[in-house]
């Protein structure tokens, strides 16, 4: 567990994806992490190399969690109708 100069304590649970890395070496991840103690919760957010310092982020709790990705999956099945019908429309297909 590590804490800072603000006694906010976290514990990455789990990494499950670095979605982008900075030149900088800090990466944009989707984590599992409890912050102070609570509950693990989906978390979004950059951090530095050694995972001691970190930029403003966004949690989920897990329920949160199922739902945004529930509208993110009927969003991207829509997007993909969009594209097909768009394709068929100019006469190719995908």
């Amino acid at each position: 567990m590590a804490e800072n100069e603000n006694n906010v304590s976290w514990e990455i649970k789990e990494q499950l994806a670095v979605l982008r890395e900075n030149s900088t070496g800090w990466k944009k991840e989707l984590n599992i992490v409890s912050w102070n103690g609570g509950s693990p919760k989906f978390d979004i957010r950059e951090w530095s190399e050694d995972h001691l310092r970190m930029s403003r982020g966004v949690t989920f709790s897990m329920e949160e969690g199922k739902k945004v990705c529930d509208i993110m999956n009927r969003y991207l099945e829509k997007e993909q109708e969009r594209e097909a019908k768009a394709a068929r429309e100019h006469g190719y297909e995908r």
